[in-house]
């Protein structure tokens, strides 16, 4: 019976993470194929029409999360109550057409053009799991080179997500890569990015455009009604046609209100790092069908076997009502919890 089928060493791990990192020993950990022996707020069904969807809920807090191992290892779920934020995959099952759906730790730069990944971004994955805990194994992809390991736990008190997104050299050279997290929401909220006091660029922030043939970062020239930079915040309505910003904050979170819910996704920030996707640390794309907030690590360089891990925090905190205008929405940085990466 496995447990770990790699021994890999770590290139980075946050020291706040040891206690995180402690609890997956491979000895508690049950393999998935034994499906009547799930560990205590995690369960395996059907979701979506996406059988062997891995399920983690907490009574106390009334969240829930579901993950896909059949689907790229996808978070396609997270609700207080039943009231699902991120974006839904399509109810096709298994053998239906690709649409982008939840939450997936995929591999950047995007500036960079890499080459279509299908393996790490949607093929099949293996799981483990143990109380409130579960973790993904991904298979390498071919055109990489790499794997994406995910380390999921549930705070069955609280209902805060805790996520460690581990990018895994197994091929026969050096690559170098960041991990690019990427959260998809349902459209027509508001989201909130924090901008750099000191930023790199003119306005705190950039449009990503196409210059040339190539992708780039404007910041200088672009205005929409949909954009409001208000306090030290960006303010953004996300429902218009499709748009990219990004910032080079160091405030290590981003947020996200739809309706009386409001979504908090806290990534660690690097001062030393290489953040090679136009400098940017978060991201935001949006349309009429999506809002994803994305967070970059630092670009880094990994011999074969070596592996790079990049945690982050999901939390929801409940509104005592729908969020409707831009000034309401700036209004809920103050009930922000601090970030828990700060040193």
């Amino acid at each position: 019976m496995f447990l770990f089928p790699r021994n890999l060493p770590l290139v980075v791990i946050p020291v706040w993470l040891l206690f995180l990192l402690c609890t997956f020993s491979a000895k508690t950990f049950a393999q998935t194929e034994l499906w009547t022996e799930l560990s205590k707020g995690v369960h395996s069904g059907t979701y979506s029409n996406w059988p062997k969807s891995v399920f983690m809920y907490s009574s106390e807090s009334d969240v829930q999360a579901v993950i896909t191992p059949n689907f790229g290892g996808r978070i396609v779920h997270y609700s207080w109550r039943g009231k699902n934020l991120l974006l839904d995959v399509p109810q096709v099952g298994e053998k239906g057409n690709f649409h982008l759906g939840g939450h997936q730790a995929d591999i950047g730069p995007e500036i960079r053009e890499l080459p279509a990944h299908p393996t790490l971004f949607m093929g099949k994955t293996s799981w483990q799991h143990k109380p409130y805990t579960v973790r993904i194994l991904g298979d390498p992809d071919p055109a990489l080179g790499v794997a994406m390991e995910k380390d999921i736990l549930l705070d069955r008190d609280t209902g805060a997500l805790a996520l460690t997104q581990r990018m895994v050299n197994l091929g026969k050279t050096n690559v170098s890569y960041s991990v690019w997290s990427r959260t998809a929401c349902k459209p027509g909220g508001y989201a909130l990015l924090p901008l750099n006091k000191k930023s790199q660029f003119k306005k705190g922030w950039t449009v990503h455009s196409v210059y040339n043939g190539s992708f780039v970062f404007d910041g200088e020239k672009y205005v929409s009604l949909h954009v409001r930079e208000m306090d030290g915040v960006l303010v953004v309505y996300c429902d218009s046609e499709p748009t990219k910003l990004g910032t080079d904050s160091s405030a290590e979170w981003m947020a996200y209100v739809y309706e009386d819910l409001l979504f908090v996704k806290y990534t660690p920030y690097f001062p030393s790092g290489d953040y090679s996707d136009g400098g940017n640390t978060t991201e935001l794309y949006f349309d009429r069908d999506v809002a994803e907030l994305q967070a970059l690590s630092p670009e880094v360089e990994l011999a074969p076997k070596q592996n790079y891990a990049f945690p982050e925090k999901w939390m929801l905190i409940r509104l005592p009502k729908p969020v409707l205008t831009f000034d309401e929405a700036r209004k809920l940085v103050r009930m922000i919890p601090p970030t828990p990466f700060k040193r």
